[in-house]
């Protein structure tokens, strides 16, 4: 018979989770990073979990970026209605 997968224990998965963050920055180091990453492997909810953290971080930055593009000519825009009034 072929080998069976054991299925992840929530415990772990709920732990885990509050170190992907850490992961994703580039914070986690050692034996904590490796860990995590030996779970992914195993776990498709946690893989999900940080694809969608991944994910939510990448339109954080978009947005970031672009309001900071926006936003010399917001202030030029307000400022000249600022004066008009």
């Amino acid at each position: 018979m072929g080998r069976m997968k054991k299925k992840p224990d929530t415990g772990h998965c709920s732990k885990l989770l509050e170190r992907m963050s850490k992961y994703l920055d580039g914070e986690l180091k050692g034996d904590c990073c490796g860990e995590l990453e030996r779970h992914l492997e195993e776990c498709p909810e946690c893989r999900s979990t940080l694809d969608g953290m991944r994910s939510l971080a990448r339109l954080c930055r978009e947005c970031r970026d672009q309001e900071l593009r926006q936003s010399p000519e917001f202030e030029a825009q307000l400022m000249r209605m600022l004066f008009r009034e």
